[in-house]
């Protein structure tokens, strides 16, 4: 598989987490991504790039779902 493929699939399972446990599935992908040799023959700076691509959709996920529940507690 195509490392591009790869780390968009990965963003597409994270960004479609609707709750905490979902999304800590998700970041077991996100492990496996960050070890996968599909982008190991790319150099440093370009590895890095993927990574954090991956990295900063994970943590806006986490946002977002935090955001919801701090929103939800208010509501009640």
């Amino acid at each position: 598989m195509h490392y591009g493929d790869l780390k968009n699939w990965v963003i597409k399972v994270i960004n479609s987490c609707e709750n905490y446990r979902q999304l800590t599935s998700a970041r077991r992908l996100v492990f496996l991504f960050d070890n996968h040799d599909s982008h190991s023959h790319l150099n440093f700076l370009d590895r890095h790039n993927l990574k954090r691509e991956v990295f900063i959709a994970y943590q806006t996920k986490q946002f977002e779902l935090l955001s919801e529940q701090e929103r939800q507690l208010q509501e009640q």
